[in-house]
C-alpha cells in the first residue's frame, strides 16, 4: 500500500503595505516581525499555511537592505505592497514520496534586517503663515490627525494625510491625493528664521501647493506675497510651482463680514483664478476645494507625461 503522510502548511510571509491610516514610521523601531508557522498536516489533510504578517507605512516609504544598503523598493500609493520574506515550504510527508522512510522537513524561513525611510514627496503642499489652517484642513480631508490650537507655531514636524476621494463617493473622481501639512514659514524662512530652510526644502517635493491665508488677517495680500517672496528667494522653481489660494475660516462671523474685499484683494495679487474661500470647521467649499484640485493635478501630470515624452524623443539614439 502506497504511504499517505500529508505534507505540512507553509510559513506566512511577510509583506510590507502601504496605508492611508498611516503617516509616521514612529511605530516600528526596534520590533521584530515575523509570519505565523504553518500548521502539521493531519490525517489525510494538508496543514494550513500559516497567515502573513502585514506591516503597515505610509506613503513614499523607501525599503532598505541594511547590511547592503540596496535600496528594495518604494511605496507610494495605499494599496502597494512590498513581499520582504516569503514563508518556508510546509514539510513533505511520505505520501509525496511515495516511500515510507522519506519525508521532508520544512525548508526554513529567511531573515532580513531593513531600514524604512519616508520620503515627504506629497502631490498637494499646504503653506502659508503659522495659524492660517492648514493642519485644520488636513484634518478635514484625511485621516491624519495632526495637534492643531489656536496659536503659531503648533506644526513643528511636517504631517502626511492621504485624501481618499472614495470617502466622498461619486462626487470626485480620480486617485487618491497624498497632502503635506507644511510647518507654518515666516519672512525671512528663506534665510533660516523660523523653521526656515528644512521645510522649505520639503515644499519642492510637492507637485501642486494650496497657500492658505488666514481669513483673520488684517492683510491677506500682502500675506500671499511675503511667503511667495519666500519661495522666490530660496528657489525659482518652487515659486513656479502651480498655486491655488484659500481663504480660511470662513465660518467666523467677523471674517463672513470682509469675506468679498479680501476676496477680491487676493484675485488682484495672485494673477490667476485659482482662489477660494473655504472652512475646515464647517466643511464650506471642501468638495469644491478637492474637484479643483484633482483637476489641477490632472492637468500638471498630463504637462509632466507631455514633457518627458519629449525628452525621451530628443534624447540621443531616439527613433
Amino acid at each position: 500500500k502506497r504511504p499517505a503522510g500529508v505534507g505540512g502548511g507553509a510559513g506566512g510571509s511577510v509583506i510590507i503595505e502601504c496605508s492611508a491610516d498611516e503617516n509616521t514610521l514612529a511605530h516600528l523601531p526596534g520590533k521584530k516581525y515575523h509570519g505565523d508557522k504553518g500548521d502539521d498536516g493531519f490525517r489525510r489533510e494538508t496543514g494550513a499555511d500559516g497567515k502573513p504578517c502585514i506591516i503597515h507605512v505610509p506613503p513614499n516609504c523607501i525599503i532598505t537592505a541594511r547590511d547592503t544598503n540596496v535600496t528594495l523598493g518604494t511605496l507610494i500609493r495605499p494599496g502597494d505592497r512590498f513581499l520582504v520574506c516569503r514563508g518556508g515550504e510546509g514539510g513533505k510527508g511520505n505520501g509525496a514520496s511515495g516511500k515510507p522512510d522519506k519525508v521532508s522537513p520544512p525548508s526554513g524561513g529567511t531573515k532580513l534586517w531593513l531600514t524604512l525611510q519616508m520620503t515627504l514627496v506629497a502631490d498637494v503642499g499646504l503653506l502659508g503663515f503659522p495659524n492660517a489652517g492648514k493642519s485644520t484642513l488636513l484634518r478635514a480631508v484625511t485621516r491624519a490627525r495632526p495637534k492643531v490650537a489656536n496659536y503659531p507655531f503648533t506644526t513643528l514636524i511636517p504631517n502626511l494625510g492621504v485624501c481618499d476621494l472614495e470617502r466622498f463617493r461619486d462626487k470626485v473622481a480620480g486617485p487618491a491625493i497624498v497632502m503635506l501639512d507644511i510647518p507654518g514659514l515666516i519672512e525671512g524662512a528663506a534665510a533660516g528664521k523660523g523653521l526656515g530652510l528644512a521645510f522649505l526644502r520639503h515644499t519642492e517635493r510637492c507637485r501642486v501647493l494650496l497657500h492658505l491665508v488666514d481669513g483673520e488677517s488684517k492683510t491677506p495680500a500682502q500675506d500671499f506675497e511675503a511667503i511667495n517672496k519666500e519661495l522666490k528667494i530660496y528657489s525659482k522653481e518652487l515659486s513656479a510651482k502651480p498655486q491655488a489660494v484659500l481663504l480660511t475660516k470662513t465660518d467666523l462671523p467677523h471674517v463672513k463680514g470682509e469675506l468679498a474685499q479680501k476676496l477680491e484683494a487676493l484675485k488682484g495679487v495672485t494673477g490667476h483664478g485659482r482662489v477660494l474661500a473655504i472652512s475646515s470647521a464647517d466643511g464650506s467649499n471642501l468638495l469644491e476645494l478637492l474637484q479643483r484640485t484633482r483637476g489641477l493635478l490632472d492637468r500638471v501630470e498630463r504637462a509632466e507625461a507631455t514633457r518627458q515624452m519629449e525628452q525621451a524623443q530628443g534624447a540621443p539614439g531616439s527613433a
